[in-house]
């Protein structure tokens, strides 16, 4: 069993392709609840059957490592915004744990007791997303974005949108919450401005990037008043032969 603090958030990640083989399929299939599994035949393409039985997968071998609870046995729920929550069994919860995929990467943050986001997304080929940051961002993230050369605008977006995503997602209220009533400031580490005094105290917040790998960008978002967490980040293989 892994011992997890009350200042600590664990990040642990796959990579879909990594875990396509039908052994391993087979097995995330069955820790999945009856649910999940209509959920899982619904999906019109492969790819994006197989990444959601790789994301659900890995929240439930990696909850199982904390607790003594076997994968197959955790039960969820959404909350009021459709955020997935533990609902059981008991001791079940004091954790919490947040879920993001993308094209190529799956990974979930694991916390004790305090709200968690994460998000990530890949470097493929898009515009730079100045359209989008116009009118949904924040008027100052919109602006810095345009200030930046053309070749570092698609970066500079995504490291605001998964800052935005990864706090969001935290706070469960997805977009919600509205992506202009509050703007991230991308220093190191990065901070947040509310636009009014709803969110709280921005100096509760702690982001941070993740790098997981060269073709993807993620961030997380913890809110812990006082310092910040202790950040762990494991690659994995969910139920294989290899822990990275």
């Amino acid at each position: 069993m892994l011992a997890l603090g009350d200042s600590e958030v664990h990040v642990w990640f796959t990579r879909p392709e990594r875990v396509a083989t039908p052994a391993l399929s087979e097995r995330y299939q069955a820790l999945l609840s009856p649910d999940e599994r209509h959920r899982h035949g619904r999906f019109y393409f492969d790819h994006d059957r197989h990444h959601y039985l790789v994301a659900h997968a890995l929240v439930r071998t990696t909850l199982s490592q904390y607790a003594d609870v076997a994968p197959a046995a955790w039960a969820f729920r959404n909350g009021p915004h459709g955020r997935p929550e533990i609902a059981g069994p008991d001791p079940a919860a004091a954790w919490r744990f947040n879920l993001t995929h993308t094209n190529g990467m799956v990974a979930v943050a694991v916390a004790r007791g305090v709200d968690v986001g994460v998000d990530v997304e890949g470097f493929r080929q898009r515009d730079t997303g100045i359209d989008i940051a116009r009118r949904f961002f924040a008027p100052a993230e919109s602006a810095h974005l345009e200030r930046q050369p053309a070749g570092d605008r698609l970066r500079v977006f995504l490291e605001f949108w998964t800052l935005k995503e990864a706090y969001i997602k935290a706070i469960g209220k997805g977009l919600a919450a509205g992506l202009d009533s509050f703007a991230m400031q991308l220093g190191e580490p990065p901070t947040v401005v509310f636009a009014d005094d709803s969110h709280g105290d921005p100096a509760d917040w702690h982001f941070r990037r993740l790098h997981l790998a060269d073709t993807h960008l993620a961030a997380l978002a913890v809110k812990q008043p006082g310092a910040a967490p202790s950040i762990v980040i494991r690659e994995t293989v969910p139920l294989g032969t290899e822990a990275l």
